[in-house]
Formats: structure tokens, C-alpha cells, sequence
């Protein structure tokens, strides 16, 4: 193969015409976080609900969306003049996109948690529905916009003029990815504003004696231990006894003590330790789903009293 120096300017040029039909995103709304090194091959991956609910519930995927705004700033470029005032750019401009957030203190916990530099890739979501992406230089995948800093400030109070809110920044850190290789994903199944869920995290609390005969487990929300878990059957359950996997028999609710009762196939006998863990069993993974929401959680190991 031949070595080739310098470079074919040509081939990097694209044509001056324009169509009248091209998608507009309208105002940015949220970010979808992935991990770095992610792609999806444009012919035999799909980018559907299904596929975005799975990645959210094995946590590749984290979103941030339905934000109150979402701002992008991208400063000029850093150029330099010389004595006869001509200007060569240095260095382009990185955008930074600050997303304001209403959700409330639980939110500004969470997106605290995100703080990094490096560590994700963004999709940057829209109030059409569309999400933002990068494409391979040779278009053949898509990925996440590169991103450096993730940021997220100090929870603002609400001051009497501004109620309280989560402000989270990130900085895209190609601009000629940013520019060049971006696209639009459109004519999704879904709204990402609306139908995207990142998973819950669930405080459970086990308890149990041999003469009741049942597993007792409290469901509550990581951030308010009032607000209880519903909705949960068998099939959300994984039991461990003594370090070994047991079949769940049945489950049931009680509205008024707000506790799950769990009845495995083996009897529940007093020494025995436990654990209870929200559990996919056609993913195989430790998240439930409910419906769009995905829940995560279990009680550590507890013993059955007498």
C-alpha cells in the first residue's frame, strides 16, 4: 500500500445545496448519558424503545430528561491576529449545554452523583421527540457526543422570585464531531421526554419468624421511606436462602402495614438467613420493571426468628 502524505481537502468538503425538507429539533430537553466506547451499527441495530429500555435497565443508559430548560453555549473561536490584522483561528469553541432542572432535592442527589469527567457520552434529547447524536466517520454507527466535564452545581434554593432547582452542565469535546458528524434520530416509537425512565432505587427491609411461615418485605423509595413500592408480584422477587437460589411460591400485599408477604417453596424454618432482591428474570438482571419504570434493590441478608 502506497504511504501517503499531506491531505485531499476535496474530500472533506460537503456541497453548498440545500432541500426544503430536513428534520429541526426544536429546544433541547434532556440528556441521555451512555458509556464511553457505545455505538450502534445504523444497519443492524435497532434504536427503538426496546432497545432503550434494556440498555436503562442493565445502566448504560442514564436519563436526565424533561429538564425545565436547556441552554447551549458555544463560545467563539480562540483566534490570533497578527500586525497586519490578519485572523487564524487557534482552536475552536467547545459547547456547553446547562440543563436546569424542577424536580426537587431527591433529583439534585442524583444528578450529584453523576459528577465525572470523561466517564459519559451524551444523546442530547428534544422537545420534538428527536435525540441528537454522532455518527461514525464512515457513517456506518451511531454513538453518544463526546463529553469531558459533567457537572452538577450546589442545589439552588428557591429565593422568592425562582422556585428551587438542579442545574447539571456538560461540556461536548469535539467540535468537529459536534459539527461535522452529528445527526438527528427521528421517527422513534417513543418520547424520550415522556417515556423514558431511569431506574428507581428501592429500600427494602426484610423480616421473618417460622411460626408466620412467610417472608415479610418493606418496599420504600431510597429518597422518601413514607412513599411505599406497589405493584410487585412473583415475578419481580428473587429469593436467596443460606447463599442458594429458592423459588418464590406466591405474594401478596398488605395495604395497611405496607409489606409484601412472601411465601417461598421451602419452609420458612427460625435460623434461616435470607435475602430478597428485585429481580428480571427474563433479562436476568437485579431490576425489576413495572410497566416503563425499573426498580432496584434488596434487603441484605436477615434470619428468620423462632
Amino acid at each position: 500500500m502506497a504511504i501517503l502524505t499531506g491531505t485531499d481537502c476535496t474530500t472533506s468538503r460537503l456541497g453548498s445545496g440545500l432541500e426544503n425538507c430536513q428534520p429541526i429539533e426544536g429546544l433541547p430537553n434532556g440528556v441521555i448519558l451512555t458509556p464511553k466506547g457505545w455505538s450502534l451499527n445504523k444497519t443492524s441495530g435497532t434504536f427503538d424503545k426496546a432497545y432503550v429500555q434494556e440498555q436503562v435497565q442493565l445502566g448504560n443508559f442514564i436519563p436526565l430528561v424533561g429538564c425545565f430548560e436547556a441552554v447551549a453555549e458555544t463560545p467563539d473561536a480562540t483566534t490570533q491576529e497578527s500586525q497586519s490584522g490578519l485572523i487564524e483561528v487557534v482552536r475552536q469553541g467547545k459547547p456547553v449545554f446547562t440543563c436546569t432542572y424542577k424536580k426537587g432535592l431527591a433529583f439534585q442527589k442524583i444528578a450529584f452523583s453523576y459528577n465525572s469527567y470523561q466517564q459519559y457520552d451524551a444523546l442530547i434529547t428534544y422537545e420534538t421527540g428527536y435525540i441528537k447524536c454522532a455518527e461514525s466517520v464512515d457513517g456506518v454507527s451511531i454513538k453518544g457526543l463526546s463529553v469531558g466535564m459533567l457537572n452538577t452545581n450546589g442545589y439552588t434554593e428557591n429565593n422568592g422570585s425562582n422556585s428551587a432547582s438542579t442545574i447539571l452542565k456538560f461540556q461536548v469535546t469535539d467540535p468537529f464531531e459536534y459539527n461535522r458528524y452529528v445527526n438527528l434520530l427521528t421517527d422513534l416509537d417513543f418520547n424520550p421526554s415522556t417515556e423514558l425512565y431511569g431506574i428507581t432505587d428501592v429500600t427494602l427491609t426484610g423480616t421473618a419468624s417460622s411460626s408466620v411461615g412467610k417472608l415479610k418485605v418493606k418496599a420504600s423509595w431510597l429518597h422518601n421511606e413514607q412513599f411505599s413500592i406497589t405493584g410487585l408480584s412473583s415475578a419481580n422477587f428473587k429469593l436467596s436462602l443460606n447463599g442458594v437460589e429458592e423459588p418464590v411460591s406466591a405474594v401478596t400485599y398488605d395495604s395497611t402495614a405496607k409489606k409484601y408477604a412472601i411465601t417461598p417453596d421451602s419452609t420458612v424454618s427460625s435460623g434461616q438467613s435470607w435475602i430478597v432482591t428485585l429481580h428480571d428474570f427474563v433479562n436476568d438482571v437485579d431490576c425489576a420493571q413495572l410497566g416503563n419504570k425499573f426498580y432496584r434493590g434488596n434487603t441484605g441478608a436477615f434470619v428468620v426468628t423462632a
